[in-house]
């Protein structure tokens, strides 16, 4: 894994683990709720992110480039 992996798994891990951290600290207020709905879309982006950058093919990367737009 070079740098650029590294640093998008942090981010992914990162967002999850914040988004999931305001969330517990009050489940029924909208903004935590909104915020973990935020946080995990941003963790599945940079998932697609990472595994564009892991795309051995255009193809992969192509479907991966759409994956994330979607997102």
């Amino acid at each position: 894994m070079n740098v650029t992996q590294w640093v998008l798994l942090g981010s992914i891990v990162i967002d999850l683990a914040l988004g999931l951290l305001v969330f517990l600290t009050n489940r029924k207020r909208p903004v935590n709720q909104f915020f973990l709905t935020l946080s995990i879309h941003m963790s599945l982006w940079a998932a697609c992110v990472l595994r564009i950058v892991e795309s051995t093919t255009a193809h992969q990367a192509a479907f991966w480039i759409r994956t994330a737009f979607f997102v």
